[in-house]
């Protein structure tokens, strides 16, 4: 492209102060600052921004990629035949399912699991098993651990992570370490509830393992599952905000904050109605806050989620709102796609500092 170094030589520059001049006059004398609006309890937000307003220029936020891909996930419970669980986990992988989450209510053996993962190959996926507070965690991934030896793949090739009320990370990181290296099992989640509440709570539980660990390598176990809601703008800011903020409490326990969690995520349940065509729509907003604000596994609620017996329509119609965000939006392709927005930026920022300041009281 001609003069691509300079594609703006032709606009005259105007400043922050030249759009305020403006904005006073079309709002006809009234005071911009009654446009302020308020994001949670604490930050009090303006309309307006611009260059001139923010303190320097923010580079994109680091990750572990080169762009800003994520995981498609799905979630499935266990049927009483554990073939017709497997046979749905099979159809969501033909059709672009990339990570899946279990729920893990009663015991598993060894032969479940191979009914389990008939005809699946674990090293091409990421696995994540919630279990209940009366299951044993390592039970569950030894039982796992025996079926993987008829799959492809060393030790090494299988991704995943585990989640239960009761988990002691610094005893099951034990024995990850040996068997399922490239297996989570420092898992963070909280209720639902007020945005900035909730983040302060993942951080300070995060805190709280690396204070009860006496291994640093442990944050190589992060995973933070955040449950998103519908105010688009929030979300992003939210999620990029977690990063930062989780990047300097590892500066200040001296371990290199280039060790990024993995952030997932899915739908607060209170986002969502009775009405199943208001749900996919507010679906597609939700997802694509999400991956604007970098989720690395995204799981998006199928419309009729209030039915036990979610249909397959609504399942395909959840897979493929990610599809069009990445095959058609290329929202997958750009590290840190809301990097450069002033308005993000700057709800960034407060979010950041709020957050910070509630985890010193």
């Amino acid at each position: 492209m001609e003069h691509q170094d300079n594609l703006f030589k032709d606009f005259e520059t105007i400043t922050a102060e030249a759009w305020l001049d403006k904005i006073k006059l079309d709002l006809k004398g009234k005071d911009p600052a009654e446009l302020n609006h308020q994001v949670g309890e604490n930050i009090v937000l303006s309309p307006f921004h611009h260059a001139d307003t923010m303190a320097g220029t923010v580079a994109p936020i680091a990750r572990n990629s080169n762009g800003n891909e994520w995981l498609i996930g799905e979630t499935f419970r266990l049927e009483e035949n554990l073939k017709l669980t497997n046979k749905r986990i099979l159809h969501a992988l033909e059709n672009g399912t990339q990570a899946i989450t279990i729920r893990v209510d009663r015991k598993l053996t060894e032969s479940d699991f191979a009914n389990l993962f008939s005809e699946i190959e674990p090293s091409y996926i990421y696995t994540h098993f919630a279990i209940t507070d009366t299951i044993d965690p390592i039970q569950v991934l030894t039982a796992f651990e025996r079926v993987l030896a008829e799959k492809k793949g060393e030790k090494t090739a299988f991704f995943g992570s585990i989640s239960g009320e009761k988990i002691e990370a610094v005893e099951l990181q034990k024995w990850t370490t040996s068997n399922l290296p490239n297996f989570k099992t420092c898992y963070i989640e909280v209720p639902s509830g007020d945005p900035m509440d909730q983040l302060t709570i993942l951080i300070k539980k995060g805190v709280d393992e690396l204070a009860k660990s006496e291994d640093p390598s442990i944050a190589n176990q992060v995973v933070f599952r955040v449950k998103i809601g519908t105010d688009f703008f929030l979300e992003i800011a939210r999620l990029r905000a977690l990063r930062i903020l989780w990047a300097n409490v590892l500066k200040s326990y001296g371990i290199a904050p280039t060790i990024f969690p993995k952030i997932m995520v899915d739908f607060d349940l209170n986002s969502q109605t009775e009405d199943p065509n208001q749900n996919m729509i507010r679906a597609t907003t939700m997802a694509m806050a999400a991956a604007l604000g970098g989720a690395d596994l995204l799981t998006v609620m199928p419309a009729d989620v209030g039915d036990a017996n979610s249909t397959t329509f609504y399942r395909r119609i959840a897979r493929n709102i990610q599809h069009i965000l990445k095959m058609e939006s290329f929202i997958d392709r750009v590290k840190d796609v809301a990097s450069g927005s002033y308005y993000v930026e700057t709800l960034t920022t407060k979010i950041g500092e709020t957050v910070w300041k509630n985890l010193s009281k």
